[in-house]
């Protein structure tokens, strides 16, 4: 980011030298008579000329002057131009499917152009399942967005940046808890009893319902995002695409020179409660003593428990990468860090992430590619009591004892509030997170059996592996009838995944046909156990510690195997 803003204030530094240089030569010539400006400098002059492409001349171009667009024609059948113009004037070239261009005049009697072809949408390659396609030759219902567009949202979620930048999707989220997944429906709810989340493809393979695993890519390294909206997506994916599919590819070196980037995001996230206000102690005693007699000595305190809850939380987000290669093998390799504090106190989120994606023409009918990623996350969980105690604690209530420490309403006589709890005292010693590492690896083969006739295997293994802990201290509210407690869970998921593919692919004419044969085979490995105890020592998170069970362990094991053809 720092580059990019000394590249644009150094633009901006020529940019005002030019104009300087450009306003001194306009008033050295309002000192010039005549004669040293030259009896023809203003003067009209006839251009001729030929615009042509790569392929030859082009006809029905149409030339303006800039300054006065009535002034105009067009290029004959063989490309040829003639017009009358100002020698200072400008030209304007005009042709649907090229770029428009600016011409200078500069007093030249000849001036031959050579058009450049505009990038057609229609003619831009569309990922859409198992195979691309032309946007032009696509009849079905399908969005792309680029990485251009995902670009301006501080998030770690592909979900969260769609948002607002596709017909028809929805995406939403129930809190700021950016340890939460926002939640996405396609065309509206489907379905009543059955899932109503798209289905995710990653890279060509499919990695399952969204939300149903944990990441395993970095939106900074995605290239693009396509989501198939209506019955195109169940023709190539069957009924499990019956709430939408949603694309993502990711991005591949390209030939050249090596390129290395850097970016980063920094942005700040404010808690609100919109219209509803919370009172004062003044406010709240006043109030009180419309119905009763409250003691005056309350107003010794006024303790904002909302803002002793919530915190102006910050977003970064830092990506370094380095791609090229050559014609027959390219790379991408990148780095990610990403952090984002909650609005409520104790609430974040830690992502590390590390991606190879590497390609490479072995033979003239041959290609390999080798997509390499983990993402290790740590997401830390607010107190279940802050936001709660933020609202209904009453302001003369005091957070803190007179040397600093915060208070425990249990042994606080004086304590006015319902719930007779401190979300402070119980933050300083009990503890819930989650952490997470997920590891996957992608072999894919695609051979040219024979002209047109092209055999790939695309091979996926996943490693998905979570352990979260809940803590509660014994010197807590919370902790203090089990005397402390902890909970305890591990899940272990596997899965492999091999799609093999035959594809037919010609053209005839106007026409174009493609036939695709697709056979998949899919195994996955889920283990889970769940542990918990109680009569903890103080400041001992440790399961060895406890001498007695809450609850009887539980979990289980399941082994999957899938064929689709």
């Amino acid at each position: 980011m720092k580059i990019k803003s000394l590249l644009i204030f150094g633009a901006v530094g020529l940019l005002w030298l030019n104009e300087s240089k450009a306003s001194a030569d306009l008033n050295h010539h309002a000192n010039l008579n005549p004669e040293e400006m030259g009896a023809n400098h203003f003067a009209d002059i006839t251009i001729k000329g030929k615009i042509t492409d790569k392929s030859g001349p082009v006809p029905g171009v149409t030339i303006t002057l800039k300054s006065n667009p009535s002034i105009g024609t067009s290029t004959d059948g063989s490309g040829n131009f003639a017009i009358t113009v100002p020698a200072d004037g400008i030209l304007i070239i005009k042709s649907v499917g090229f770029k428009t261009q600016e011409i200078p005049v500069q007093g030249k009697t000849t001036i031959n152009i050579s058009l450049e072809e505009e990038n057609n949408n229609l003619s831009d390659v569309v990922v859409v399942g198992y195979s691309s396609k032309k946007q032009g030759e696509l009849s079905s219902s399908v969005s792309v967005i680029s990485a251009e567009k995902l670009k301006g949202v501080a998030s770690n979620d592909v979900i969260s940046m769609i948002q607002g930048k596709a017909p028809g999707v929805v995406v939403s989220s129930g809190s700021g808890d950016p340890t939460s997944a926002p939640k996405m429906t396609i065309r509206g709810i489907g379905s009543i009893n059955g899932g109503t989340a798209p289905l995710l493809v990653v890279d060509g393979n499919i990695l399952g319902a969204y939300g149903t695993e944990g990441a395993t890519y970095s939106p900074n390294d995605v290239e693009s995002v396509t989501i198939l909206k209506d019955a195109a997506a169940t023709g190539l994916y069957g009924s499990r695409a019956g709430s939408g599919v949603i694309i993502v590819t990711t991005k591949t070196g390209k030939a050249g020179e090596a390129k290395i980037e850097f970016s980063s995001t920094v942005g700040f996230n404010s808690p609100s409660t919109g219209h509803f206000k919370l009172m004062n102690s003044q406010q709240l005693y006043d109030y009180q003593k419309t119905f009763s007699n409250p003691d005056p000595s309350v107003l010794k305190n006024d303790t904002n428990w909302w803002d002793l809850a919530t915190q102006n939380g910050m977003t970064q987000n830092y990506t370094l990468s380095a791609s090229g290669g050559t014609e027959k093998t390219r790379y991408y390799i990148a780095g990610n860090f990403y952090r984002e504090q909650g609005t409520v106190i104790n609430n974040d989120k830690n992502a590390y992430n590390l991606r190879a994606n590497l390609s490479s023409q072995l033979t003239k009918k041959l290609k390999l590619s080798l997509l390499l990623n983990g993402v290790f996350t740590r997401n830390n969980y607010a107190n279940s009591n802050t936001l709660g105690d933020g609202y209904l604690n009453l302001p003369f209530d005091p957070a803190y004892n007179a040397d600093g420490t915060p208070v425990d309403p249990r042994i606080t006589p004086t304590w006015k509030g319902r719930d007779v709890e401190n979300f402070l005292h119980s933050t300083q010693y009990n503890l819930s997170y989650q952490r997470s590492l997920n590891l996957s690896a992608d072999v894919n083969l695609d051979y040219n059996i024979v002209k047109n006739l092209t055999f790939s295997s695309y091979n996926r293994t996943t490693f998905y592996n979570t352990f979260a802990v809940d803590y509660y201290d014994k010197r807590t509210k919370e902790g203090g009838a089990t005397n402390g407690s902890l909970y305890n869970s591990t899940t272990y998921k596997n899965r492999l995944l091999s799609s093999n593919r035959l594809k037919y692919e010609n053209s005839f004419g106007e026409n174009h046909l493609t036939v695709l044969a697709v056979g998949e085979a899919e195994k996955s490995y889920y283990d889970e156990a769940n542990l918990n105890g109680k009569n903890l020592p103080a400041g001992r998170p440790v399961m060895s510690t406890a001498t007695d069970i809450i609850s009887n362990p539980s979990g289980g094991q399941m082994n999957i195997i899938l064929v689709n053809i």
